[in-house]
């Protein structure tokens, strides 16, 4: 467990309280979890169109969402467990295919999970997104090498991996019935590696809840997930229920951690556009039944 974690959770609050609820500071095509559908306040379908304004009746309905759900810092959804029905094959294709989600640039930090997108919304963009910037082409693609890597080496922030197969497929579909989203940039597994530090993501900064994981394995007998109130400092870590393997936590007021004791756990990330609707009815849903079982009140 990392020994200045305190320290690190108290830095990671003062960055976020900066432009805390501003979505045009948000890049996650920067990070992990891109490529994405939106980009600094904007909706970005294609990294070689111009991102266009979020419109104004999408943001109002998120802001809605954000003063009726504030109180949740984090929930258990009200999900059938997701699972991976040959999960021995699973374990081979994952062993074989995973790799380090590393920053590509001269960063001497080392990556912090193992990972694989499984399916992205965003797959014609999958290779070619870091090359534009507004539409304007930033990096020549002249190069002297062939094949699928012609004049894209490196590509991104990040390094990233798709793989698809047929063992995901169940899996994905039942994501993408179940979950509230509107349109999907990616669904990626990935398993820790190290302690995570203390941090925010660059999906949404609305003050309802924004991250939406699933937790496929876990080898830990305790939790090791943990969200940090950004006002309060409050820290309480997410102790599922034995129903559910999903949950959520608000990007906009929470930072988040993960302690890392040597054990495996392969955690599932959704990033997505979210369905406003969608959303409030499947909080709501989760509030009623899982509002007993919390570490903390929920202050609606």
């Amino acid at each position: 467990m990392i020994e200045n974690k305190q320290e690190l959770i108290d830095l990671a609050r003062e960055q976020a309280k900066v432009n805390q609820f501003d979505n045009t500071v948000m890049n996650p095509s920067l990070t992990k979890l891109g490529p994405c559908r939106q980009s600094n306040g904007k909706f970005s379908y294609a990294s070689w169109t111009k991102p266009y304004p979020i419109p104004d009746y999408y943001q109002t309905y998120m802001v809605d969402l954000g003063e009726k759900f504030k109180g949740i810092k984090w929930l258990p959804l009200a999900l059938p467990k997701f699972k991976i029905d040959n999960f021995d094959e699973f374990k081979e294709i994952w062993e074989r295919e995973k790799i380090d989600l590393a920053k590509t640039n001269e960063s001497f930090d080392s990556a912090e999970f193992y990972g694989l997108y499984i399916t992205s919304g965003c797959l014609i963009d999958f290779n070619l997104h870091d090359l534009y910037n507004n539409g304007v082409m930033t990096t020549s693609q002249f190069s002297n090498k062939t094949g699928h890597i012609q004049g894209r080496t490196p590509i991104g922030a990040f390094s990233k991996k798709l793989y698809k197969h047929k063992i995901f497929f169940d899996l994905i579909s039942k994501i993408m019935f179940q979950f509230p989203i509107y349109s999907l940039s990616n669904i990626l597994i990935v398993e820790t590696k190290k302690d995570i530090v203390p941090h925010r993501e660059q999906s949404w900064a609305w003050k309802c809840p924004t991250e939406f994981r699933i937790m496929l394995y876990d080898e830990n007998t305790q939790p090791t997930i943990y969200v940090s109130d950004i006002e309060t400092g409050e820290t309480r870590y997410i102790d599922l229920p034995d129903d559910t393997n999903s949950f959520c936590w608000s990007n906009g007021t929470q930072v988040y951690g993960i302690d890392y004791h040597g054990k495996t756990s392969y955690q599932i990330i959704v990033n997505a556009m979210w369905h406003s609707k969608k959303l409030d009815s499947l909080l709501t849903a989760s509030i009623s039944k899982y509002a007993n079982n919390l570490n903390y009140t929920i202050e609606l």
